[in-house]
């Protein structure tokens, strides 16, 4: 049984805490919010003072001890008659915020203050002062030298400028070589969608040859001149590429495995339009001639492929070339499982099968279906790669169950459930992975993903901050903020930005430091940013303000 506490005397009793309402304790804890913030804001700056006058008086110090090991040094250079005269243009750069060495003194008071000290030294020192052009520079002097004539050298030649003419220059050549791509890319689908026509123009010439079409149905007036003039003028046009590519980027572009393929196609194709074509005007009966220019005219179906060049600028096509590229060497190695076992079971069909070719005894026309199938290791093993994977494998199957064994319907049931089946699984599932990792591991697709929900994030505070600011002048105050919240539909728009309306309030406070009642979008929208996430800067806060 609990017991009274027993009356001291002379110590009142504590009276209780009166029941706060609501929007009192709310204001509390504002207010001790503030004070803290305030409170940690002053003994930070205090910190950063201490550091930066310390940091100051340290640097201070250094430099006024390297000021006077340089005047010693110099005076006794000067004493040894191996001091040289420094540039006139020669400054010594002094940090800011801090204070200029004293000067050095000059040779001539120096040469008066030491002349009665050592007089060949004073000789030897003013006969090579006075004949400065004889003497032999110093090697400060050579390195000074040097210097000024590799700076006159890299401001004379742009392409030994500094860093900064460099960067500018590059982000040029970048900036245009992204016009240039796009343009290309543009052709380049156009180019195939012509040739597209074109082929279909051959077809129509074809069935008209082979009395399939009559000659008076055929649509394509003019198309000859045409499709002839439209291979002269983009071939032009990707030999002109071409060109520029190589003035922009010098040998550095065969470097490159897209750059050397396009150039090959450039070259095959110049010589189709330029050289086959008129040569095959004059020779059309030479058979040669006519499967050379073929040949080479198949060649600007590869110009196709060149869309694969400018894939890096868009980020499926890169991260679908990126996937293949990753997903060589685990395809190989299935290729390389799939080949043993279906060579393996092809070989073993074509034995199986042999005795049943060569019996006389058996229809002869079943025997010739098996032959056709069946009949050699090639033949049985193209008859396995069908029945693996274009899943006609039944129709393979039936006339050996019907006519040669029933047994074999135990073969295939077994090679389906586990090749067909298990096996293909497997190598799917791992393709699958393949290409979950690389496009995880994908550092620059990861970036863009985290920039577009940055972006769509800050687009949604937007929205909510235009339409909570009634009054329209770009800031938010309490009682506008106050009045959206009541708003039907509100709470559900604070969800899907990761906030809850108390945080609403809480999240106003901390903005509000100067205790306007106003706060602008740039700090809302910075601090929305920063609660995002699990672990919450306001979760702290508040655990931290309820112990």
């Amino acid at each position: 049984m609990a017991t009274a506490a027993p009356d001291i005397p002379g110590i009142p009793d504590k009276e209780p805490m009166p029941a706060m309402s609501p929007q009192d304790e709310s204001q509390s804890l504002r207010t001790w919010l503030a004070e803290e913030l305030a409170r940690q804001n002053i003994a930070i700056c205090q910190h950063l003072d201490k550091v930066l006058e310390k940091q100051a008086k340290s640097q201070q110090s250094a430099m006024e001890a390297l000021t006077a090991k340089f005047s010693t040094a110099h005076s006794d250079l000067r004493m040894a008659g191996l001091a040289f005269a420094p540039p006139p243009d020669a400054k010594l750069v002094v940090p800011s915020g801090m204070n200029e060495p004293p000067p050095v003194p000059n040779s001539t008071s120096r040469r008066s203050n030491s002349s009665d000290t050592s007089s060949l030294g004073t000789a030897s020192t003013e006969s090579r002062e006075v004949s400065g052009e004889n003497r032999r520079p110093s090697r400060m002097e050579k390195a000074w030298q040097e210097a000024q004539e590799k700076d006159k050298k890299e401001k004379m030649d742009p392409a030994l400028g500094n860093t900064y003419s460099r960067l500018v220059t590059r982000v040029e050549i970048d900036f245009k070589e992204s016009v240039v791509d796009s343009v290309v890319s543009f052709l380049v689908v156009l180019y195939t969608f012509i040739l597209l026509l074109q082929t279909q123009w051959r077809g129509s010439q074809a069935a008209v040859i082979l009395g399939l079409q009559a000659p008076d149905s055929e649509s394509w007036p003019g198309a000859e001149m045409a499709f002839f003039i439209v291979d002269h003028v983009f071939n032009a046009i990707f030999v002109l590429e071409i060109a520029w590519r190589l003035y922009t980027h010098k040998l550095q572009f065969l470097c490159d495995i897209f750059g050397v393929f396009d150039v090959l196609v450039v070259i095959a194709t110049s010589i189709d339009v330029y050289v086959l074509q008129p040569f095959d005007a004059g020779y059309a009966q030479n058979f040669a001639v006519g499967r050379l220019t073929r040949i080479f005219r198949l060649m600007r179906i590869f110009r196709v492929l060149r869309v694969m060049r400018f894939a890096k600028n868009l980020q499926q096509l890169r991260l679908l070339g990126d996937v293949l590229s990753k997903c060589l060497s685990p395809l190989m190695w299935a290729l390389l499982v799939l080949g043993i076992i279906m060579v393996g079971t092809g070989v073993l069909m074509s034995q199986l099968l042999v005795e049943h070719v060569l019996d006389t005894t058996a229809d002869e026309e079943h025997r010739m279906w098996v032959y056709n199938y069946y009949g050699n290791a090639l033949k049985a093993t193209y008859s396995v790669f069908e029945a693996t994977f274009s899943g006609s494998w039944p129709l393979l199957a039936r006339p050996l169950i019907h006519e040669v064994s029933e047994w074999f319907c135990v073969f295939w049931i077994a090679y389906q459930v586990v090749i067909g089946f298990a096996v293909m699984r497997v190598i799917g599932a791992l393709f699958l992975n393949e290409t979950i990792r690389a496009a995880n591991s994908d550092g620059e697709a990861e970036v863009l993903r985290k920039m577009k929900e940055k972006e769509a994030f800050s687009q949604k505070v937007y929205q909510f901050f235009t339409a909570a600011d009634a009054s329209g002048d770009g800031r938010l105050s309490y009682e506008e903020l106050e009045a959206a919240l009541q708003e039907p539909g509100v709470e559900a728009w604070l969800k899907a930005l990761e906030l809850e309306i108390h945080e609403a309030y809480t999240l106003f406070s901390l903005l509000d430091d100067d205790r306007d009642g106003e706060v602008s979008y740039e700090e809302f929208l910075h601090s929305a940013l920063r609660l995002k996430g699990n672990a919450r800067a306001i979760d702290s806060i508040m655990i931290m303000h309820e112990q």
